[in-house]
């Protein structure tokens, strides 16, 4: 008995601290699209055009290259050539995205023109 007693807390000592190193899913989301905005500043530096997907988008060698979100879907993307605006949008966990104010989705804008002298 007194094993079993070692052995529960032991599980629960674990499963505690894979809790608290574990990164919810919106962080990873929030961190994936500001690795995406980066990475479309280097794309245009690059090829001075906007990208038609995300998936042209350049690889950083060791960085956080993803182009899906924390529950591992698509972000979508699209670009606003009148205002020059990226916006970037996850439908997040229950995948409401029919309306952005009410729904858990998670959208990310941002200005982005091929003239723009931003440093990246």
């Amino acid at each position: 008995m007194k094993y079993f007693f070692w052995f529960i807390a032991v599980l629960i000592i674990i499963y505690i601290l894979l809790s608290i190193a574990m990164i919810p899913p919106q962080d990873m989301t929030v961190t994936s699209m500001n690795a995406i905005e980066y990475r479309m500043g280097l794309y245009i530096q690059m090829y001075n055009k906007i990208p038609k997907s995300l998936n042209e988008l350049p690889k950083r060698p060791n960085y956080a290259n993803s182009i899906v979100d924390g529950w591992n879907r698509p972000i979508q993307y699209s670009y606003d050539e009148a205002t020059e605006t990226v916006t970037l949008l996850s439908c997040g966990k229950k995948r409401d995205c029919a309306c952005p104010s009410e729904g858990d989705c998670i959208i990310s804008t941002f200005k982005l023109s091929i003239d723009s002298n931003k440093n990246f």
